[in-house]
């Protein structure tokens, strides 16, 4: 009996532990510079839908921002592999293909690298659908996010 209620207390505990989150509301969002049309596209797309969910508007610069500021780093990995401080080495490997990405958590920041701009373009829709974003600036993810993906 004793066994039973033990097990379901902790259950229960790990239902209602919430995963560790990575708190991105005074982010800036990072890409390289010369970004095509298509690139710039993604940019906006993730500016203009956390601006709608979160009612905030993240700053966009082509530099990683002062230690302590999180980035959300956002390009296709030739490009990325140019700006200073990604951490585009530290991530899982890049999937082969056309349209592939990679988004992970590192040191953190987020860093969304596509294998083109189309990549780049499905890695931003793959993080918008697992960001917590929240009226009254909520913008988390959690701490410990990554993936690697390509069509098949």
């Amino acid at each position: 009996m004793q066994r039973r209620i033990f097990s379901s207390l902790v259950g229960l505990f790990s239902v209602l532990t919430p995963l560790a989150a990575l708190d991105l509301t005074s982010s800036v969002l990072v890409t390289p510079p010369n970004l095509t049309l298509q690139e710039k596209t993604a940019v906006a797309v993730l500016v203009e839908e956390i601006q709608k969910r979160t009612q905030m508007r993240l700053a966009v610069q082509t530099s990683m921002p002062p230690s302590g500021t999180p980035a959300i780093v956002v390009g296709t990995s030739a490009k990325l592999a140019g700006v200073a401080g990604t951490g585009l080495g530290q991530m899982t490997a890049a999937p082969r293909g056309d349209e592939g990405f990679r988004v992970q958590v590192v040191n953190g920041n987020v860093v969304v690298a596509g294998n083109d701009a189309r990549g780049m373009l499905f890695g931003v829709g793959y993080l918008l659908r697992n960001l917590r974003m929240e009226r009254g600036h909520v913008l988390q993810v959690e701490d410990k996010f990554q993936a690697a993906t390509a069509p098949g």
